[in-house]
């Protein structure tokens, strides 16, 4: 599977539209349809904020295991910007501390 629709499955499987996306990641529509598209690259810090807020893995996206390990459950109309940094915040952290028991 292409990088591109990697992003775009991932995104249409957890129920997101693009501008939702972009909110979480600090950028505009646009932007995230460039990206789906391969018009522009994503950024490595963009792509791993996107996959932390979805509780994904860096290893598990490269693998082409496109579910989280974690569940997120919010109300998209009303979580702000600050919101979305502390449930990627949390989720990185719970994924970090997964790997380390795994050890």
């Amino acid at each position: 599977m292409k990088f591109e629709e990697k992003l775009r499955v991932i995104r249409e499987n957890n129920g997101l539209t693009q501008e939702e996306v972009g909110r979480i990641i600090g950028v505009k529509r646009e932007i995230i349809s460039y990206y789906e598209s391969g018009s522009r690259a994503i950024s490595v810090t963009n792509l791993q904020k996107f996959l932390n807020f979805l509780g994904i893995s860096m290893k598990d996206f490269k693998e082409n295991k496109l579910k989280g390990s974690i569940q997120v459950a919010y109300r998209k109309d009303h979580i702000s910007e600050e919101d979305f940094d502390q449930v990627i915040w949390l989720n990185k952290f719970v994924m970090n501390l997964s790997e380390l028991k795994n050890l």
